[in-house]
């Protein structure tokens, strides 16, 4: 039986076929910042996007859609809120996320989305003009081998969230909790679509040596002379 073949084989909470679902692990973890994620519509249908997990695992968040006809969200109410908001992207303005970052209240608003997608979401909404942009100190890359990131420092909205948090909770156990949970999501999600069963989980470090193996051979270096 194929990975894919039929909708009614998925799970309706993860996405994925009931031989790999993951919700077992998608534990609900409380935080005193709120998060909003601002998610393009094109988004929500795709199996590849990590904000959806990212709003399973967190009690204190919400998404909001993006990019419809007829959008009619009130920013404003959004904002109202005792919680100082902070929008997360990296541009020329904004502050690096640190152990030094003031401790306090946060609402935490994250586009979700392409890399181009995700640049215009501020600029294109009149309220976030004077909320203050937040970034991620460059670090590890990427985990998520199921999708090419924007830029070589992008992480995907779900792990962007978790280390955002390990600084905004100033708790290291949430974003922790996250981490190993965003482990066996990658895992499974690269399991299935190898088609490799819960049994043979021995065998993922061979696929996943495979895998970064093949897509390296894809990659087209410039011709710099």
């Amino acid at each position: 039986m194929g990975r894919r073949d039929t909708r009614e084989r998925r799970c309706e909470r993860c996405k994925i076929n009931y031989q790999w679902c993951f919700c077992d692990h998608l534990q609900s973890l409380p935080t005193q910042t709120k998060i909003t994620i601002l998610m393009h519509h094109r988004e929500k249908w795709l199996t590849s996007n990590t904000a959806q997990f990212a709003n399973l695992c967190l009690e204190n968040c919400q998404i909001i859609q993006r990019g419809m006809i007829g959008d009619q969200t009130d920013f404003q109410e959004l904002l109202n809120s005792e919680k100082e908001p902070l929008f997360l992207f990296p541009d020329e303005n904004a502050i690096t996320l640190d152990e030094n970052f003031p401790a306090a209240e946060y609402h935490l608003i994250v586009p979700d989305g392409t890399w181009r997608q995700a640049k215009k979401f501020k600029r294109r909404i009149p309220e976030f003009s004077q909320v203050k942009t937040v970034k991620l100190a460059p670090g590890s890359p990427s985990r998520y081998l199921l999708r090419r990131q924007g830029h070589e420092a992008g992480l995907s909205t779900f792990e962007a969230i978790a280390k955002a948090l390990g600084y905004l909770e100033n708790n290291s156990q949430v974003e922790e909790q996250l981490e190993e949970v965003f482990k066996v999501i990658v895992k499974r999600t690269m399991m299935s679509r190898f088609g490799l069963p819960l049994q043979r989980e021995d065998l993922y470090p061979e696929l996943l040596e495979q895998y970064l193996i093949d897509s390296a051979s894809k990659i087209k270096v410039p011709n710099t002379l």
